[in-house]
């Protein structure tokens, strides 16, 4: 999306975006080599990131190798998630992000109470103030 000029009449991207697909690619299938698929303790799909990387991969070559009667360039909009793909290699970043998962429920908590809050006050609101 960097490179993308709209006065230009050139178009670089396709070739940037195949390249780190390529590299992607590579990536998954070394590890998937290295730790194995789904049968071993510490697989490749045993991993939440993993398969996270594993479905950006795919819908990433879903364009190049599939010709459907629809677009499926429409999957494109799935690579956005490929920036993270870089908290499963900072592991401080990995503990934050871990961090904000569990702290979820917590806010979800809160946001339930809100929500009870707000519904008292609207409905009495009503009762008060309707004319």
């Amino acid at each position: 999306m960097a490179t993308d000029d709209p006065l230009s009449t050139t178009v670089h991207q396709p070739q940037i975006e195949n390249t780190f697909t390529g590299i992607y690619v590579t990536e998954m299938v070394l590890k998937i080599f290295a730790f194995g698929f789904i049968f071993n303790k510490k697989a490749y799909m045993r991993d939440m990131w993993n398969i996270m990387d594993f479905l950006i991969v795919i819908t990433s070559l879903l364009p190049l190798v599939i010709s459907l009667g629809f677009s499926v360039n429409a999957l494109r909009a799935i690579r956005v998630l490929r920036p993270l793909r870089t908290i499963t290699k900072v592991k401080a970043l990995k503990m934050i992000v871990k961090t904000l998962f569990y702290s979820f429920s917590l806010v979800m908590d809160s946001l339930i109470i809100l929500f009870f809050m707000m519904g008292v006050f609207a409905i009495a609101g009503m009762q008060l103030f309707s004319g």
